[in-house]
């Protein structure tokens, strides 16, 4: 159709965290790969998950490889495709998360501010964690399955 831009994705944490296994699953690989790369997004807010995983982890050399991981290669692919918060995906957080609160279904402040972030840019959430987003009405892909 004219004038309809192709459908983009915000990766989850978990997504990204796939690259720091010792042996990634190739579905999730392959997914990530099939996809051109200008489709992918991340939020700030996976990326300080990562940091806080990092400033969290005792062991110091396993937590300099993750530090290394982030700011060599992570931050460079995805620079100008970081997606911050802003006043309206703020406001539209609001909305998901009181609705989802008064119908007595709590959901988490990570998720449901990926969630915003990808309801205000129009894209799907990437994530094996399907269950903490399918309350949010956004287009959920698990590349794991």
């Amino acid at each position: 159709m004219p004038g309809r831009r192709p459908v983009s994705y915000l990766l989850d944490t978990c997504v990204l965290s796939e690259y720091t296994q010792l042996v990634p699953d190739p579905k999730v690989l392959a997914w990530i790969d099939s996809i051109a790369e200008t489709r992918l997004y991340v939020s700030a807010l996976s990326l300080g998950e990562i940091r806080q995983g990092a400033a969290h982890i005792a062991n110091t050399k396993k937590s300099a490889r993750l530090m290394e991981w982030l700011e060599l290669q992570l931050l460079p692919r995805f620079e100008h495709r970081v997606l911050s918060v802003d006043t309206e995906i703020a406001l539209v957080w609001g909305e998901l998360r009181g609705s989802l609160l008064r119908k007595g279904k709590p959901a988490s402040l990570f998720d449901s501010l990926i969630a915003a972030t990808a309801k205000v840019h129009g894209f799907s959430v990437v994530t094996r964690n399907v269950r903490d987003f399918k309350n949010f009405e956004v287009g959920i892909i698990n590349p794991w399955s």
